[in-house]
C-alpha cells in the first residue's frame, strides 16, 4: 500500500467499508465516477502516519462513539496454520531425499552392499514418517518444530553410511556434522 504524504494533501480520508484511503484533492474525480464512499472520514493530520502504517501491517481501524479512532493490530497467525505450511514445505523438500535414497539403495542392491540397501530402506520409511514422528506433533510453536524436523532430519541421516548422507547434501537440507570416530 503507498502511503500518502500528508504534507502534499490538503486532507485525507478513510472509509471503513473500504478500508481505503481517500485524499480530498481527488474527490472531485471520485464523485465524477460516483466511488467516494459515503463513510469517509476525515484523518486528522497527527493520526494520518499511524494510520496509514497500521493499515499497511494489517491492523484493523474503527471509530468509538466520541469519533476518536481506534487500530487494532492483526492477530497473529495461529500456529495451527503456520505448522501446516511448513510442513507442507518439509514433505516436498523431503521427495528429493527419497527420491535420491532410492537411487542410492537400487545401485547398492545392484553392487551387493546390503548394509547401504537396509539403511536407505529405514531412512526412506523414517522420512515418510517425518512429520507424524512425536517430537514433530509435540512441538508447540513454529521455533519448536522447525528443531524438531531438523533434529530427525539429523537423527535419520547420522543411520545413514556416509554415500548415502549425501541424499540430504543434494536436496539442500542442513545436517550437523556427523561425530568423528
Amino acid at each position: 500500500m503507498d502511503m500518502l504524504a500528508p504534507d502534499n494533501l490538503d486532507a485525507v480520508f478513510y472509509s471503513l467499508q473500504t478500508a481505503g484511503f481517500y485524499p480530498e484533492r481527488l474527490r472531485a474525480a471520485y464523485d465524477a465516477a460516483g466511488s467516494w464512499p459515503a463513510d469517509a472520514v476525515l484523518i486528522p493530520a497527527e493520526r494520518l502516519a499511524s494510520i496509514q502504517a497500521a493499515v499497511a501491517e494489517g491492523a484493523t481501524v474503527s471509530l468509538d462513539s466520541h469519533g476518536q479512532w481506534i487500530v487494532t493490530a492483526r492477530a497473529p497467525t495461529p500456529y495451527v496454520q503456520l505448522a501446516a505450511a511448513y510442513l507442507n514445505a518439509v514433505r516436498a523438500a523431503r521427495e528429493a531425499v527419497l527420491n535420491r535414497l532410492a537411487g542410492i539403495g537400487f545401485a547398492a542392491m545392484m553392487n551387493g552392499e546390503t548394509d547401504i540397501v537396509e539403511g536407505a530402506i529405514d531412512a526412506r520409511q523414517a522420512l515418510l514418517d517425518i512429520t507424524i514422528c512425536p517430537s514433530v506433533v509435540a512441538a508447540q510453536d513454529m521455533q519448536a518444530l522447525q528443531a524438531a524436523i531438523k533434529g530427525e532430519y539429523d537423527r535419520i541421516a547420522a543411520s545413514l553410511p556416509g554415500e548415502a548422507r549425501r541424499a540430504f547434501d543434494d536436496a539442500g537440507i542442513a545436517l550437523v556434522p556427523p561425530i568423528a570416530q
